[in-house]
């Protein structure tokens, strides 16, 4: 892996913490630490695994991102398992 992939993991990171606070999810609750950034091979696309304390343990959520002029932008938020 070359330090572009480094620099490209921060960013979708970056803007991943900048979704979780706009939408609520922020704080103890998101486990950002533990975020997996998986890049698409063509360097416009992305995916997050997040997993997230609930009541009832903890729940992954998966984001797919794509990049745009202006930054990386979420197309999909889903969930993808809850462990309890």
């Amino acid at each position: 892996m070359d330090s572009a992939d480094w620099v490209t993991r921060d960013e979708v990171r970056a803007a991943l913490r900048e979704w979780l606070i706009r939408s609520g999810r922020s704080g103890a609750d998101a486990l950002t630490s533990d975020t997996i950034v998986i890049l698409g091979a063509d360097g416009q696309t992305a995916k997050t695994h997040v997993p997230m304390r609930s009541a009832g343990g903890i729940v992954v959520y998966e984001q797919r991102w794509t990049r745009k002029a202006n930054g990386w932008s979420l197309v999909e938020d889903r969930e993808m398992w809850r462990a309890r």
